[in-house]
């Protein structure tokens, strides 16, 4: 395992990622109907892992990189990181999806809004390239709140202030447009409130203060962090149940406080994940396969939904009353997604992750035509 990696954070993907795959993959074995009832109490719990361990990782590079004298130059460069690691992967199954819906579906049309992270910007998407919602919170959240960061760092020239005025600008902005979008549409938990880009940057900011916290006060966090993962562990059981309560997409104080309850727990889960170091990770099995896992959590996100489809439609259709034919169908395709997520990170996302520290501008093409070239040699 990598010296710079931290355990306790690798092992937050990597529930995250299970609990993402093992939910939509549930719908391989619908004879077992009431193992989906009940992990359903808990399958929305891994995107929101995601969104505040983004922040928190993120929130700390913005924090250490960006300062008062820092101008447009820092900030593209920033961003260009982020896209280095984002943006390839997901234009590639972007790709994917439209060929896949393309040959499916006759009456398959493209929005645009896919390409520039607009397809959720204030409605939720619809069926195509489903995961992508959450990928959309993400990029906005890279973009702008760098930019309101850097905006009040520039004015005030005082860190703790820019940051804390990010922090309360942003929570503030989410719960009036959250507010608005509740009394004003027939909103619901599952699709407008959760999957709306503009009503979630929140759910990314508390993982920015943890990462604040973090920075200024880590003495202090590690001294309690047992107490803060007892109280992250109750807000984030207080969210389960409110989000299993019948009447959830009827109350307005629900639906305002769901995600920022478990936001807020998770965030107070940071300080045991972040001090927690594996001493047996060159050698444990577990260990390993979670640090593994955890650097194919974006590509096994991205690629476990188009397999699972392949499976529902290609395999499961003819024998779908088949109780163990399901259970071989499910296991297998986790093994499938687990190997294809190996490649892509290997062949395509680790590549391109590696050329975003090419200084010059032809240099990162080169390189990229070298490596090409001697993963073909290698065949």
């Amino acid at each position: 395992m990598e010296k710079s990696r931290i355990f306790g954070l690798d092992f937050l993907r990597c529930l995250a990622i299970l609990i993402v795959v093992i939910g939509h993959g549930l719908v391989l074995i619908p004879s077992f109907g009431g193992v989906y009832e009940f992990f359903r109490v808990f399958d929305f719990l891994g995107v929101e892992f995601f969104f505040v361990l983004s922040g928190f990782l993120i929130g700390t590079i913005f924090l250490k990189i960006l300062s008062a004298d820092s101008g447009g130059r820092e900030l593209i460069n920033f961003w260009k990181r982020r896209w280095w690691r984002t943006l390839p992967n997901y234009y590639l199954f972007l790709i994917i999806n439209i060929i896949g819906f393309g040959f499916l579906k006759d009456d398959f049309s493209f929005d645009w809004k896919y390409l520039f992270f607009l397809q959720n910007l204030t409605s939720p998407n619809e069926g195509f390239f489903s995961v992508s919602w959450s990928l959309a919170v993400e990029e906005l959240f890279y973009i702008t709140i760098p930019l309101i960061y850097l905006f009040f760092l520039r004015i005030i020239k005082v860190i703790d202030v820019a940051i804390l005025l990010t922090i309360f600008l942003v929570i503030i902005w989410s719960f009036v447009v959250r507010y608005n979008y509740i009394i004003n549409y027939e909103a619901t938990w599952n699709e407008e409130i959760r999957r709306v880009a503009l009503l979630r940057l929140d759910s990314l900011i508390y993982g920015v203060a943890g990462a604040w916290l973090w920075l200024k006060k880590q003495d202090f966090l590690k001294k309690y962090k047992v107490s803060f993962f007892l109280i992250g562990t109750l807000l984030i059981s207080f969210g389960i149940f409110f989000r299993n309560v019948p009447e959830v997409n009827d109350n307005t104080l629900i639906l305002l406080l769901l995600f920022p309850i478990i936001s807020l727990g998770v965030t107070f889960w940071l300080p045991v994940l972040a001090s927690w170091k594996s001493k047996s990770a060159r050698n444990g099995l577990i260990e390993k396969s979670v640090v593994k896992i955890s650097l194919w959590s974006y590509s096994l996100y991205l690629v476990h939904v188009p397999l699972m489809e392949g499976f529902r439609i290609f395999i499961l259709s003819d024998s779908i009353d088949n109780s163990f034919f399901q259970i071989l169908v499910f296991f297998i395709w986790i093994f499938c997604a687990l190997i294809l997520s190996f490649f892509i990170y290997r062949f395509f996302e680790k590549p391109f992750t590696d050329l975003r520290d090419r200084k010059s501008n032809g240099e990162w093409l080169r390189a990229f035509i070298s490596d090409f070239s001697l993963i073909r040699s290698k065949k």
